[in-house]
């Protein structure tokens, strides 16, 4: 186990490399001057010339591209063009609210999820199976913006349960993020149940479950202990594709609910031309993916003994 995890931190330096090479080519493959939305429409040629020496892009693209990776490699990603702070203070100031999200994201998405695909299996071609099947397909197929602005327009502006948009005060303050968790959770739960679903059935008929059921166990203890601990497999999977991808910023929902957090960020970056912010940004992300799959590839062995690593 050892040797495959340093194995896997050794790709994860390669994949965070290759990110960064990718990103940098197509932030500075935009047909656009980044001096000329700091300075301005009216900046004159001098002006804009300067600006472009202070930030360095008047040098070539190789000379900017070794001289970020060896910042870097230091600990450094450089500062925003707009706001001129530092990057990893910018996305650290703006993780808690995204974190906020993911963790009420995650928790919708297995609370709704993983009974509803219980059932399902359990209750295979039932009426609760069918409803779920087509609860399933809605969450699946749903925007997620429309989805947003439905929870938004009738739990905020109708009946006014949860705070409006426009209203954030912190990432202190729980009940901001319910619905941004509940739109994310809605959609994740209609894959959950489906994958848990699919997967309970494979194991339903299979012959240590008969063997089980011939003891005179009960029912109870036939699901959990013999055929819910045989299927967490592809939860995990999806689980921890999840995390890596809203801790790493879910932009549609922050814009949405009004919620700054890195998704947010990385946008207003984009639309500003702000390379240090989008490779900072991306960088980040692609780090918590990786640990994010690192972590599920290790809760593999502790969920099924069989699962080896060398």
């Amino acid at each position: 186990m050892g040797r495959y995890i340093i194995r896997r931190l050794l790709w994860a330096v390669v994949v965070v490399l290759c990110v960064s090479l990718i990103t940098f080519l197509l932030a500075f493959a935009i047909p656009a001057d980044p001096a000329k939305g700091i300075a301005g429409p009216h900046a004159t040629p001098a002006v804009l010339m300067q600006i472009r020496h202070q930030l360095g892009l008047d040098r070539p693209l190789y000379y900017q591209y070794a001289l970020y990776m060896w910042h870097l490699v230091h600990g450094n990603l450089g500062y925003s063009y707009i706001n001129q702070l530092p990057v990893t203070q910018s996305i650290l100031q703006r993780f808690p609210a995204t974190a906020m999200i993911a963790i009420f994201g995650i928790l919708f998405e297995l609370l709704i999820g993983i009974p509803i695909g219980m059932i399902s299996a359990l209750r295979q071609y039932s009426v609760r199976d069918r409803a779920f099947t087509v609860f399933s397909l809605i969450g699946v197929s749903m925007p997620t913006f429309f989805l947003g602005m439905l929870l938004l327009y009738f739990f905020a502006f109708r009946i006014s349960i949860f705070p409006n948009l426009g209203a954030y005060q912190g990432a202190l303050h729980p009940l901001y993020f319910v619905l941004p968790g509940l739109t994310l959770g809605v959609t994740g739960a209609a894959w959950y149940s489906r994958m848990l679903r699919s997967k309970m059935l494979d194991i339903l008929n299979a012959d240590y479950v008969k063997a089980a059921r011939a003891k005179g166990l009960p029912e109870r203890v036939v699901v959990w202990r013999h055929i819910m601990r045989n299927a967490w497999s592809p939860i995990i999977t999806l689980l921890g594709m999840d995390v890596g991808w809203f801790l790493g910023g879910v932009v549609v929902v922050e814009i949405v609910f009004g919620i700054p957090g890195i998704g947010w960020q990385a946008w207003q970056a984009i639309e500003n031309l702000d390379h240090p912010m989008i490779m900072g940004t991306v960088e980040f992300a692609a780090l918590l993916v990786v640990f994010a799959n690192l972590v599920t590839d290790i809760a593999y062995t502790w969920l099924d003994p069989r699962v080896k690593y060398s």
